[in-house]
């Protein structure tokens, strides 16, 4: 987590296997694990999050990552493909985020007006343990019509009010405003890679339009667990929330007002005997959505004249049991079934008064998986899951203000082959093999005035070797510590047809995916004293479209991090430097897929710095 600006976290995210995050203006994250951000033009989608036990994630499985300041992540499991059980429906996969619970101040400045500050407070009271996370982060940014703010209060409470029962009580408000700089052709960014999107002889720039994002958010929940007895466990959550949206677009302005509720519930049962250990869980998870999108004209900026008014509904959950058995603590054995529902429904208001839903047939999505440790230092493991994910409101109702209630959910089995192994104490390898099989892949499009618009495309045949090695700590003379992390992915993902498909696609490569990715971390201490983290993220060429005409070549990305520790009383903390783009290499940071016209760039600039201070106290 240490390798991320104030702002954002695709350099920790990256480092992984498999991950892939992108940043296509200041503040607009995508998340993709083992696949494509094909069909997310922001946003997070394809991919369940959870913030500890409550969920950031809508009931049609659109995600505001965003609206979560990374300084309040202490560490994040990510789960690749498909998982059903526990976490329901995607063939993306699973994010939880853990935050954190100490006492603690950051301050960060950096180029381009960049300035983040963070501040972590938690105590016991008696049966309370209260904790309060606050951050703010602000930036002018490297293009035109790209600046961000992003203010953000956590508040959190574990009452213990009884042995074997604990109640959670979670407050989240966000404020989070960034401009839209939109996408420029291969001629336009390599002639002025600061600029924002161009007029055209019909549509007016994204400055002159003054695009952008601005949201202000609300979440509130409860959660209780309880120990019934020894081997049984209950949990249950409950919890809403509130948006309010503002994009002002090149083409209209919409405003959106969204409320959200979610209810979980399941059953643990434990029973560990001499030689193998069962745990089980039977549960449900239910969220419903209501959206109430307004579009107007975009007068520079201000809502003009009206468009399009529409209300969206969604009702969506699932039913799971999930089962692992543990034998000598030599073979796990998991089972899981989840069984998926979904109903969305659409209302004009205005100009015309018209009404429909789309009922998405219940799924039964199993997972099976298997690992055996050969001894303390070899394991191998195999994995046969499906996935399934429909699509979210805002496909079904994209930016071009259609309802399009053709589009069906994807889904695919997805199966997988992995290996650990450990040589002495400190080196570990990890390689894992998958092959999946999606049918009628969502995919993003845009029409001539640069709204998006969602099609079912055929399907995918992915396959990837994913590896991870890690070594270390060493010693060498006044160098202490050394440690190294690397990774990578090999993969060969490409597009299939069926009926659905508009035109022949057939063995075209999935855009915005690299055939090669490896990623490289150095970290060492001097002197018992200094840290030194040299990081490297290498990218091979993949094309921008699904006819695959327009490539983008292949890059080597550079950062390094200088820290010195100090103790100020009871206080101890960190100084450190970091420079993002050590080679200045040309990049973006996320591209506009299959966008019309040929915008698919978001130019980053050639290199950026922060200085910043972390304190414990």
């Amino acid at each position: 987590m240490a390798q991320n600006p104030g702002d954002r976290l695709l350099e920790s995210l990256n480092l992984l296997p498999g991950v892939s995050m992108e940043q296509r203006s200041p503040g607009s994250y995508r998340l993709a694990l083992r696949g494509s951000s094909l069909r997310s033009p922001f946003g997070v989608r394809n991919v369940k999050i959870y913030l500890d036990e409550f969920s950031l994630t809508e009931a049609s499985g659109g995600s505001s990552l965003n609206l979560i300041d990374p300084s309040f992540i202490r560490s994040m499991a990510l789960y690749k493909g498909p998982e059903a059980g526990d976490f329901g429906a995607t063939t993306g996969g699973t994010a939880i985020l853990h935050t954190k619970a100490d006492n603690s101040l950051g301050l960060s400045l950096g180029s381009y007006g960049a300035f983040s500050q963070s501040l972590s407070l938690s105590s016991t009271v008696g049966k309370h343990t209260l904790t309060l996370l606050q951050g703010y982060s602000r930036a002018d940014n490297y293009r035109e019509q790209s600046a961000f703010s992003r203010a953000s209060v956590l508040l959190k409470d574990r009452i213990a009010y009884k042995e074997g029962h604990e109640l959670g009580l979670l407050l989240l408000l966000a404020d989070l405003d960034y401009q839209t700089p939109g996408g420029l052709t291969k001629a336009q960014a390599l002639e002025n890679p600061q600029s924002a999107r161009l007029p055209t002889p019909t549509l007016p720039s994204a400055k002159a339009q003054n695009a952008g994002i601005q949201t202000k958010a609300a979440l509130f929940g409860i959660s209780h667990k309880a120990r019934l007895s020894p081997s049984l466990s209950h949990f249950a959550l409950v919890q809403g929330g509130y948006s309010d949206l503002k994009n002002p677009f090149i083409t209209n302005f919409e405003k959106r007002y969204e409320r959200q509720f979610t209810l979980r519930s399941y059953l643990s049962y434990e029973s560990k005997q001499a030689h193998w250990a069962y745990v089980g869980r039977l549960g449900i998870e239910g969220s419903s959505n209501q959206t109430n999108v307004q579009n107007y004209d975009n007068l520079g900026g201000h809502a003009g004249e009206k468009q399009n008014f529409d209300n969206l509904s969604a009702l969506s959950g699932f039913g799971f049991s999930s089962h692992k058995l543990t034998y000598k603590n030599s073979l796990v054995l998991e089972g899981a079934v989840s069984l998926n529902f979904l109903k969305l429904a659409w209302q004009a208001l205005y100009p015309g008064l018209e009404e429909g839903q789309k009922v998405v047939s219940p799924e039964l999505l199993p997972s099976l998986s298997a690992l055996y440790h050969f001894n303390s230092t070899l394991a191998l493991r195999a994995k046969l899951s499906r996935g399934s994910s429909s699509p979210t409101l805002e496909e079904l109702r994209s930016s071009d203000q259609q309802i399009n209630f053709s589009l069906i959910s994807e889904s695919g089995w997805n199966k997988e082959l992995g290996l650990r192994k450990a040589f002495g104490p400190r080196v570990f390898v990890d390689l894992t093999y998958f092959e999946f099989d999606l049918k009628n892949a969502i995919v993003k499009a845009q029409n001539e005035k640069g709204e998006d618009y969602f099609l079912n495309q055929g399907g995918a045949k992915q396959k990837g070797l994913e590896f991870a090695l890690e070594a270390g700590p060493f010693s060498l003379g006044a160098l202490n510590q050394i440690r190294f992390y690397g990774s990578g992915s090999l993969y060969d993902f490409t597009l299939t047809n069926s009926a659905l498909a508009t035109e022949t696609l057939a063995d075209k490569e999935i855009p915005g995916v690299p055939s090669t990715s490896v990623s490289a971390l150095l970290s060492l201490r001097v002197m018992e004293t200094f840290g030194v983290q040299f990081t490297n993220y290498y990218r091979s060429s993949m094309y921008l479209d699904s006819k695959n005409m327009q490539g983008e070549k292949s890059s080597l990305v550079g950062q390094l991090r200088l820290s010195a520790p100090f103790r100020l009383e009871q206080s101890k903390g960190e100084v450190y430097f970091s420079l993002v783009n050590l080679y200045r290499t040309t990049q973006s940071l996320g591209y506009d897929l299959n966008a019309f016209g040929g915008r698919y760039y978001n130019p980053a600039p050639p290199s950026a710095f922060h200085l910043g201070l972390k304190v414990l106290f």
